[in-house]
């Protein structure tokens, strides 16, 4: 198989090809000149090689394609963090609840705390009901309310300034640090 150059090539080769008839004689000093009868003449054949090259068929296929873009504005969200009230910063394990130690004692518990209307912390601490009357005990020494047999004492303390206080009708305010249950 031929590169389509090389048949070009071959092809113009071929094409100048020179046919020559006859012979040629060459004459020597001395020797008597010979001239040739003509020769059969020479035919010379051309073979032309044609290569023919299919038609390339190209199929182009149209395509649309649709392209949305959406353009969104950032969004800046700024948040200011408030600290928190001074009523709203105590937490429960400020205050010691004790726990029953003998005949006489109680064990001292709470349920909260919990936020109130205006966004402060309450605590309720509570002696539970015995066979006699209970009396609560702040902080080792300090009276606080009782009851009579059968009735739980219970007492709202209120975060003020992150301590926890409990302030009796008509007295002045007690900071809670302990809760003890005796029974009387």
């Amino acid at each position: 198989m031929f590169a389509f150059g090389t048949v070009v090539w071959l092809m113009i080769a071929l094409k100048g090809t020179i046919v020559v008839y006859g012979c040629a004689s060459t004459a020597s000093a001395g020797q008597p000149m010979t001239t040739m009868a003509p020769a059969e003449p020479t035919v010379t054949t051309t073979i032309a090689t044609t290569t023919t090259v299919a038609p390339t068929v190209t199929t182009t296929v149209a395509t649309t394609t649709t392209t949305t873009t959406t353009t969104t504005a950032p969004t800046t969200t700024t948040t200011t963090t408030e600290a928190p009230a001074a009523c709203a910063t105590c937490t429960a394990d400020q205050i010691t609840f004790t726990p029953m130690s003998g005949a006489g004692t109680e064990d001292a518990t709470f349920n909260g705390p919990t936020t109130d209307a205006t966004g402060c912390l309450t605590l309720t601490a509570i002696c539970p009901a015995s066979t006699g009357a209970v009396f609560m005990l702040f902080n080792g020494s300090e009276g606080g309310p009782s009851e009579l047999e059968g009735l739980d004492v219970t007492v709202l303390l209120n975060c003020v300034d992150g301590n926890w206080e409990y302030t009796p009708a008509g007295q002045d305010s007690l900071t809670i640090t302990e809760v003890n249950c005796v029974v009387i």
